[in-house]
């Protein structure tokens, strides 16, 4: 009988090493690199974008005329003495004036939109004009109509301002009912373009200025509210690097032609502006401003009177 022999026991073979994987990553663009200093906003006008708003006739146009080397982007009737004008009649007008201002950087310093509600307008009618409705709610697009109305603004918004230029525009003023947290409704002064799309739009601005007349000391005159309060709508943010904050009424020179040095001279805080407490309604003020003036001196009166209190007078 043949003898089986054993066979020795022969361990397995080590399992090969799983190749390591070479990534392959995408080589850094040089043309971008992280920053080494700090930016800072700067104290030159020109630098931000700023709405302003008042009743017709008011003073919004003829404000921005006596800015240095600006052109009108003009949407309504009517033109402002000695300046340059572009008639804008409808978007595709609006789209071909800023294609000149990209194209030629070397004229204009600065842009006035003249007015923020009727360019607007006009870009929804275009927009709606292509997309075969009346109006963007007739779409029943779950709003995309809306919102290619709002990005084709913007766009023509932020073309401007890549340019380098200054750019400003005017609104008309309106009243509107606001509903507070309570349920209690009050009148508020706003620019007229409202909703949604008024929010968005007025989120581009650094600034939003209401003009109107006020009575200080004796006289009536042109003051530019800077600041928001409860029954004005407005807005602004500090200035430069040192933060300079606008006086909240700035008093309009007698001469239209010296705004903008009243307004550089404030913007590199040098201005003085008018004390609220010598400020009162004047007969063309509307009644939501007359409160306005009334709500503000009745907070001073309180937090006076509390002052006193602490101090046990």
């Amino acid at each position: 009988m043949a003898v089986r022999k054993a066979r020795p026991n022969r361990k397995p073979a080590p399992a090969a090493e799983p190749k390591a994987r070479t990534v392959r990553r995408a080589p850094v663009a040089t043309q971008y690199s992280l920053p080494t200093e700090r930016t800072w906003p700067g104290e030159d006008i020109r630098e931000y974008s700023l709405l302003l708003y008042g009743v017709p006739g008011i003073g919004k146009t003829t404000f921005f005329a006596s800015f240095p080397d600006t052109i009108y982007l003009l949407t309504e009737p009517g033109k402002p003495s000695g300046a340059y004008v572009f008639p804008v009649p409808d978007w595709k007008a609006m789209e071909a004036a800023v294609k000149l201002l990209e194209s030629d950087q070397s004229r204009f310093k600065n842009v006035v939109i003249d007015t923020l509600d009727e360019s607007y307008e006009m870009c929804m009618r275009h927009v709606c004009k292509a997309a075969g409705v009346d109006h963007p709610h007739d779409a029943n697009d779950y709003g995309k109509t809306w919102d290619i109305v709002t990005r084709g603004f913007k766009d023509v918004f932020a073309r401007i301002r890549r340019t380098g230029r200054g750019l400003y525009l005017t609104s008309h003023a309106k009243e509107g009912t606001i509903k507070s947290s309570s349920g209690e409704g009050y009148t508020r002064i706003q620019p007229s373009l409202t909703g949604k799309a008024g929010a968005k739009v007025l989120a581009l601005v650094d600034f939003i200025f209401f003009i109107d007349y006020y009575r200080v000391g004796n006289r009536t005159q042109r003051l530019v509210c800077t600041s928001g309060t409860e029954l004005v709508v407005g807005k602004q943010r500090p200035i430069g690097r040192k933060a300079i904050q606008l006086p909240q009424y700035i008093a309009l020179p007698d001469d239209p032609r010296d705004d903008y040095e009243m307004f550089a001279a404030a913007f590199r805080g040098e201005a003085e502006g008018v004390e609220p407490e010598l400020v009162t309604a004047s007969k063309m003020s509307t009644k939501t401003v007359t409160a306005q003036l009334d709500t503000e001196r009745d907070k001073k009166k309180a937090a006076k009177a509390r002052a006193r209190g602490r101090r046990g007078e």
